[in-house]
């Protein structure tokens, strides 16, 4: 009898919250050391804004455009596997980083990478879903990746490296994870996961058509404004406890 926990739609799940994980970790990696980050290169709070601010601009570029060029062109895996190496290697590249500016070209080249992995990742893991489990599939691979990786276990391990190592070699453990799981998606993920046998003459989105549904029109604004205020505060929370609070 076949083992079902062993399923490839189970494994898919884990690898890609895996991924999410890693993801987040490294994207979170800066706010949770930013006050050694900023204290060794004399970063300004104004530096410090533009650090998050590009990096998520360069994100949300390229989960709309890359992701649209990779459909398209039926190149999902490849463009999946190189973003995560890039922004694997993008975390390693923050921890050299002498200046505001060789940081600010290492964070948005790894926001214009990670950007792509997100939708990738859930189109992947909607593929292989039984219907039954697309709810549950969805919430592992958001819940699992981005809660339990990037915000409760990021900051616990990350400090203890700064601490203990320095924020460089923080940064440098980030990388490694990232490539090892990009090796194993090479492997595993599938052909018929990540390629759409069917050719898409014509793949214009109506947007009028789109903003019809109260999920779209509402979800939209919604998000923009949860996550704008959680992005916007982050960079700063853990500089404000330690110097304003002197926690």
């Amino acid at each position: 009898m076949k083992n079902k926990f062993l399923s490839y739609e189970n494994g898919m799940v884990t690898l890609m919250a895996l991924v999410f994980g890693c993801l987040f970790f490294d994207r979170l990696a800066l706010n949770f050391l930013m006050p050694y980050i900023a204290k060794d290169l004399l970063l300004s709070d104004t530096q410090i804004g533009l650090l998050a601010g590009s990096l998520s601009l360069a994100w949300a570029f390229s989960s709309y455009f890359t992701v649209a060029w990779a459909e398209v062109k039926n190149r999902k895996k490849l463009v999946f596997l190189v973003a995560v190496i890039t922004f694997s290697l993008c975390s390693v590249g923050s921890g050299v980083a002498v200046s505001f500016a060789t940081l600010f070209f290492a964070r948005f080249i790894m926001g214009f990478s990670e950007g792509s992995v997100i939708p990738l990742a859930q189109n992947f893991v909607e593929r292989e879903s039984s219907p039954n489990r697309l709810g549950l599939n969805a919430g592992i691979l958001q819940g699992v990746g981005s809660a339990l990786f990037g915000s409760i276990l990021a900051p616990i391990i990350l400090v203890s490296i700064a601490e203990n190592m320095g924020w460089r070699n923080a940064f440098y453990v980030t990388g490694i994870p990232g490539i090892i799981l990009a090796l194993i998606a090479w492997r595993y993920i599938k052909k018929s996961t990540a390629e759409s046998i069917e050719i898409k003459i014509n793949s214009t989105i109506s947007f009028t058509e789109l903003f019809q549904y109260n999920n779209i029109k509402w979800g939209i604004p919604l998000a923009c404004c949860a996550f704008g205020w959680w992005f916007a505060t982050l960079p700063f929370l853990s500089k404000y406890f330690i110097e304003v609070q002197g926690m």
